[in-house]
């Protein structure tokens, strides 16, 4: 439903989490990961309170405090690798194009879905996940999100995949 929608950005969120306290963690720094997520949940449990409260938002509140304390914590532990490495995300490829990429999916499958779900929800799933792959590649390949050597890391089809976009100028 609505709220376990609202939650799906925490998802991410916790995998910049895990990735980022690996990262910390083999470097020493064993206790920033600690530390990061101790004032996430901290900011979760104050929103929670004032939030869940607030007679409009009610339930809804949980699920932004939720959000908002993986921000914190996500965002701390990313202040922490790049403090400590140097490292420079490029947000337009890792956040930016995803993200438009993602956008053009859902937009495509929700009416798929709407169409061949009457015939029954398993069909209407398959279907909408099918289009949505498809989709979600294209749009990866048309904004540029998807590279030559990003394929080469497929083990067995990425080169001859690699080779058949070139072809046909979807990658540069």
């Amino acid at each position: 439903g609505p709220i376990v929608a609202a939650l799906t950005p925490s998802t991410l969120l916790l995998g910049l989490y895990q990735t980022t306290r690996g990262v910390l963690q083999g470097m020493g720094k064993t206790y920033l990961p600690v530390i990061n997520l101790t004032a996430g949940v901290i900011i979760k449990g104050s929103l929670n309170y004032l939030l869940v409260a607030v007679p409009a938002l009610n339930i809804h509140g949980a699920t932004v405090a939720t959000v908002a304390g993986f921000t914190v914590s996500a965002f701390l532990n990313l202040y922490y690798v790049k403090r400590y490495t140097q490292f420079r995300m490029d947000w337009k490829k890792t956040v930016f194009i995803p993200l438009l990429s993602t956008a053009m999916m859902v937009l495509a499958v929700k009416p798929v879905y709407r169409l061949a779900a009457p015939f029954s929800n398993t069909a209407g799933v398959i279907t909408a996940i099918s289009v949505g792959v498809v989709i979600y590649g294209l749009a990866m390949l048309i904004t540029g999100g998807v590279k030559t050597e990003d394929l080469q890391f497929i083990p067995r089809i990425g080169p001859k995949l690699a080779r058949i976009l070139s072809r046909f100028k979807f990658l540069s």
